[in-house]
This record gives structure tokens, sequence and C-alpha cells, in this order.
């Protein structure tokens, strides 16, 4: 079905020069520490990309070094290519509740306009320009063209029950396209020699990917990995060797001989990268060195570059045996921050880095080769104390320039370490039996069996302290520094997991735990006490999908942070009131607030800073705060096989009322598959899982509802 019908033309410009009101500042790794989730390289030497809050990055020397070309406020819903055709000339898709739209910048990405707008279900996929000039998109089932730079485009052919997935034109006359039918029945392959005026469907072969060497010669990968090739323009086919990627594998040949295939999972580190030197008969390993490209790489004539989770960025000049990282990282596998004030701190991974001026510079104090420290705690913002890993335990006395190590009486990795001064302080490791205290600064242990199963240790003085235990779900006291212990209270969660700690005096305190609330997520609440732990009361509830990473801290006066899993909540009033904190996915993230509003996060090789406590705003300038907006974000993996999570914030402004929350999901079709959320809920960010066990692979999308509010979201099931 061919169309000619002309559908847009736009010379409205939008700027989107406006960065974040509370944008997360990277300190490491340069240029950042966000996910990186588009690249196009033009050549050699310059190149472009996109980060998963939309910074655009423009690099001249190879990667070398990288300016920020701008923030796309716009693109917040989620784009699945860039493409540039010069230095200067480019495009970017996005995805939004009610439409899709493709932006244009002409100015190397410090400005950006509409190019093209398509409908909800036109989802942008891909995009394939075979010069300056001419260039094509899919929208849904639908195949758009350009002859002048995408100053208007025409919709070319109607694929109809098909999502068209993957385009390539070899040039103005050849093409192929591949995309998913419904019902689902594999990647159907389609070609025109006509410029796409009709197309042939190739029933007997599925192509997840394929590359053009001339109009007659090109390669295809079906979605068993195997390859094959066509040297009469795709009329016939002969079925070479198996490279073994899989999950949407990309594919590339630079001539009828050599040729790379890698996945194309988003985010993801280590990926194999497949090369043939026999036109695709043999495929093996073509990386050599330690360090590994990620999933997504770009070719230029002589370099390889590959992009991918916090801010990887690496290089290959020896067409993909050896590869070197682009990005700038001081440090790697951060487990532990601690900052005394807003300018003073310590981070520690597979090195201690100390910084004086607010992260601006950091000193590398120390190389640690298999021992890690997990938790920094200081009495007095001078002296610190570490637990770490294969049973050591770690001080300093002079915030962190010289370190002492000594060995403790189990091997296990420590995960808290508390001191009440310079003198008296306790180790010990989450749910177990290996709580010890020490009277002399650490120099030797003595195990604490009065308490079993400890979960955390909270003192308010050098005297006073409480502890939970999991043995027996009571709460205990020490009124002598914790040479002895006394049942205190036996708390009332009985079957749920108790997790933190937290006592501001004697009599005020807060308790974290985790429960299962639903058939498929988990809770996280927070409860207070007025009177020592007799009675307790719900500050805070926040649903979540099982996760980890769970903490309750004192980080500055009258500040409290929490985190659970990879979300975050903060206290600027001693737990009477509680804000979101927003920060950029990474796993294993620890944040830090040393006053109200300058505070930190660690995780990975991701250090980052913020300025005003973490609240963020959007959109064409206009201020708008995170806990007044509601926020649909793109679900994690995507694609997916069988489960993925979808995550959703819900504003402030609503907390008092709650809102009655829809999460549907539907097929590509526009019918209604499960409904995941259907009830009132607070404010907070929740993440609900997603199951397509049972379904067909194939396009789906989800939409939440809650008031006034709706958007929407695609996602794709690849079994």
């Amino acid at each position: 079905m061919k169309a000619g019908r002309l559908i847009f033309i736009f010379v409205n410009i939008i700027f989107f020069n406006t960065l974040l009101f509370s944008q997360w500042i990277y300190l490491n790794p340069l240029p950042t520490g966000e996910n990186i989730i588009n690249a196009e390289f033009i050549n050699d030497n310059t190149g472009y990309i996109a980060t998963i809050t939309f910074s655009v990055y423009k690099t001249t020397d190879g990667g070398n070094t990288w300016s920020n070309t701008c923030l796309l406020n716009q693109l917040r819903s989620g784009n699945d290519w860039m493409k540039f055709v010069n230095e200067s000339t480019g495009f970017i898709s996005v995805g939004s509740a009610d439409e899709n739209r493709i932006f244009k910048t002409t100015n190397g990405g410090h400005n950006w306009f509409i190019s093209a707008t398509t409908g909800q279900f036109q989802v942008l996929w891909d995009c394939n320009f075979i010069n300056e000039n001419t260039g094509y998109f899919i929208g849904g089932s639908k195949l758009y063209k350009t002859t002048n730079t995408g100053n208007n485009w025409l919709e070319l052919y109607d694929f109809v029950s098909n999502n068209i997935l993957v385009v390539k034109f070899y040039n103005e006359k050849f093409g192929s396209v591949a995309g998913i039918a419904s019902p689902p029945g594999g990647r159907n392959l389609y070609m025109t020699s006509d410029g796409g005026i009709s197309w042939s469907l190739n029933s007997s072969l599925h192509a997840l990917n394929f590359s053009y060497i001339d109009s007659s010669q090109l390669y295809i990968i079906n979605d068993s990995s195997r390859t094959y090739r066509s040297t009469n323009g795709g009329s016939g086919w002969t079925a070479l060797g198996i490279s073994g990627q899989s999950e949407s594998p990309l594919l590339y040949f630079e001539n009828s001989m050599t040729g790379f295939t890698s996945n194309s999972y988003p985010y993801g580190f280590a990926y194999s990268l497949k090369k043939t030197t026999d036109g695709g008969v043999n495929w093996y390993n073509a990386v050599q060195s330690v360090l590994k490209p990620s999933n997504i790489i770009e070719f230029t004539q002589n370099n390889l570059f590959s992009v991918g989770g916090a801010g990887f960025i690496s290089a290959s000049d020896d067409k993909g045996v050896n590869w070197f990282l682009k990005n700038h990282s001081m440090i790697e596998d951060i487990r532990s921050i601690f900052f005394r004030n807003e300018n003073s701190g310590i981070v520690s991974g597979n090195k201690i880095l100390k910084t004086e001026n607010g992260g601006s510079t950091w000193d590398i104090v120390l190389n640690l080769d298999s021992i890690r420290i997990l938790h920094l705690q200081s009495p007095d913002n001078l002296n610190l104390y570490a637990a770490c890993s294969n049973g050591y335990f770690a001080r300093s006395d002079d915030f962190g320039n010289n370190w002492t190590f000594i060995s403790t009486p189990d091997s296990f990795d420590y995960t808290n370490t508390i001191f009440v001064n310079n003198s008296t302080g306790f180790i010990f490791k989450y749910n177990s039996n290996s709580f010890y205290r020490t009277s002399n600064n650490g120099n030797s242990w003595t195990l604490v069996t009065a308490l079993q199963n400890v979960k955390d240790v909270s003192f308010v003085n050098a005297n006073t302290g409480y502890a939970i235990s999991g043995s027996d779900n009571s709460l205990y006291k020490t009124t002598d520094s914790g040479i002895s212990w006394n049942v205190n209270s036996t708390l009332p969660w009985n079957g749920q997991t108790l997790l933190n700690i937290l006592f501001n005096d004697e009599n005020t305190g807060f308790m974290s735990i985790r429960y299962q609330c639903s058939q498929t997520g988990y809770c996280f609440a927070i409860y207070s006490t007025t009177n020592a732990g007799v009675t307790w009361n719900q500050s805070l509830v926040r649903n979540i999908y099982s996760g980890s990473g769970f903490k309750l801290q004192r980080t500055g006066n009258n500040i409290i942070t929490a985190q659970y899993g990879n979300n975050g909540l903060k206290s600027a009033d001693n737990g009477n009131t509680w804000r979101n904190v927003i920060y950029p996915y990474t796993t294993d993230v620890n944040i830090f607030f040393p006053t109200e509003h300058i505070g930190y996060m660690a995780g990975n090789n991701v250090i980052g800073k913020i300025l005003n406590g973490g609240t963020v705003s959007v959109s064409n300038g206009n201020t708008s705060l995170f806990q007044k907006d509601f926020h649909l974000s793109q679900n994690y993996p995507n694609p997916f096989n069988p489960n993925t999570v979808i995550r959703y914030s819900i504003p402030a402004d609503v907390r008092g009322t709650a809102s009655v929350v829809r999460l549907v999901v539907y097929d590509n079709l526009g019918k209604e598959i499960i409904t995941l959320v259907n009830e009132k809920q607070n404010a907070g960010s929740y993440a609900v899982n997603f199951n397509g066990e049972g379904l067909p692979s194939g396009v789906y999308f989800y939409r939440l509802e809650a008031g006034d509010f709706a958007e929407t979201k695609r996602m794709i099931l690849l079994k």
C-alpha cells in the first residue's frame, strides 16, 4: 500500500538551551556519568552522544575531549535514535504520551526544532540517510522519506499490519526493512528495487538486521543468529555461519569479506563483538583486550566507538581487537562516601579519593587492591572509621590522608561501623552474629554475644544506644557504651524485614522496614517513635520492586537520608517531613547531603553533585519542581524477556488526598493486556514489575493515568 501524501512542514523553531534547574553535576567520570543511549560518529574525529536525560555531547578529536552542546528539555519521554548527516545537521527521535516527533539541529546540537510529527502509536524505531539530503524514517508501520534534509517528509508506504523496526537503503532505488507482524511471526523482511514504491516480502527469512555492500550484495542476520548473503539483490540467499549473538544483534559489513555483529540491549557492559573475515562463514570473538566494548557500537572509516551505561565510552583503532577508554574516570567500583561539610569529602572504591573543594579536584590518597571500604563513619568529622571487605577494619585520624588497616577475628565483608568516640566503636555485618566491639580505637575486637542477627545500631551519645535484632524481632538498648544490651521492646513487624534504625535522642527515633505488599511488589516504610520504641507510627510508605541497597542515616545537622534500591528520600528537619531525591540511575548508589541543599551521590564509577537538594525542573525554561509533576519513566530493561520494571512518580501536591492511579499494558492494536495498578496512591516514587511470560514477541504500550495526567510509552518483548 503506497501513499504520496505530504504530511508536515514545520518552520516553528523551539530552542532547548536551558539546563535543568537542578541537574546533577557529574564529577566522575567525564564527560558524564549518565547512561549513554545513543551515539553517532560522522568520521574518525567528530561524533555525538546522547544520554538518558537527553544531554547531548560533541567531540571533534576522536573522543578525547567532549563539550556539552545542550540539554534537550523536551526529550524527557525517551528516544530511540540519533542521526547526523554532517558535522552540523542531525536528527533525534522523541516519544511522548500523545505523539512522536523528530527534532532537527543545524548548528551541531546547540538548538533544535521540530522536523516531523507522527501519531501516538507510530513509534519512531529507526532512521537511515543515504546522503545529506535523502533519508528515511519509520513511524509504526509507515515509511517516510525526505529529499531536502528533513525540511519536509513524504509518507512513502504503509506496511499496515507490521511494526517496522529497522530500515536501510543502499541508494534511492534499493532498500530493505524488517518488522514484527501482527500477529507476531518473527521479523518479516521486505525489499524494494524501485525506491520504496513497491515492496516484496521474503516469507522464508526473518531478519533482525542487514548490511549492504552494494545494490546487489547484502547480508542479513536472523533470530537464530545465522548470517545469510545475497548477491542478486535479495532474489536468492545463501545460509552462512552462526555468530552466536542474540538480543537484537547489530550487523555491519565494511566489505564483502569483513563484518561485525554485536548485541544491542541498552546500557550493557562487556558485550561480545564477533567478527568474520570470510564473508560470514565463520565468526570469532574479535576482542582480545581486558576492556570490552559495550552494547552500542559505531563504525567509522578507521575506528570503532562504543558507549553504554554510567558514561562508558571506549574506542578501538585496530578493528575491535583492543579497546581503550575515552571517558575519563578516576575511580571504579565505588562503595562508600562521606562528607564532613559541603566541600570536604571522601569517596572509596578501587581507590580512596579526597576533595577539599566540593569535588572540583580530587587527590588519590590510596590505591586499594582486594580490599574495599564498604561503609564510612566519623564521630567528630576528623577521625574516620571504615567497615571493609575480607574481615578488615580501617581508620584515619586526619580525615583520610593516612590510613591504618587492621584484621578482625572474622573474614566477613562488614557492612557497618559506628564509633561513639575515638576509642569505643562497633563493626558488624548486616543480619549476622558477627557484631564486634572495641574500646581501644579498633586495635582489638571483642564479640558481643548478647545480640544475634544484628540489623542496625544507633547511638545518641557515648553511652546510650539502640540495636535491632532479627533473631527475636526486638529493639535492644544499652546505657554502658555497648558492654551490655537488654530488650527495650518487642517490635510489631513479624514476618517483615527490619532494615535500619536511627535515633535522634533517647526517645525519638526511626525504623525502616520492607515487606511484600502485593503479589508482584514490595513496600518500603519508615516508622517513627517518640517513646523509645514502645509504640511506632508510620511516617511514609513507598512501593518498590524488591531491590536492595537500603540505608537510613544522618548525613548533616538535622538531615536524614533514606534509600531503597535506586530511590532516595531526604528530611531536613529530623524526619518530620520527607522529600524525594531523584538521582541518575546507577547500581549501589550512596547519597550524602552534608547540608540541606548540597548533596553528593556515588556508585559504580559515578560521582555526582547537586546544589538545590535534589529536586528537578524541566520543559521550555518553565520551572517545575519534581514534586509538582507526574512522571512516567521508560521501562528497564527494554527490550525485555520476560520481566521488566516500570517506574513512575506521583507529585507532592496530592500527598494529602492520594490519587487514583491506573497503569495498564496494551498490545500494538490497543487491546488491554493487563492492569498493573488500579488504586489510590500517595505521593512518591513507585516501581512495578511486568511479566510478559505467555505473551508473544512484539511491541507493547503501557499507559499511566492519574487525575488529568495521562502518558503512554512503548516497550518491546523480544523472545
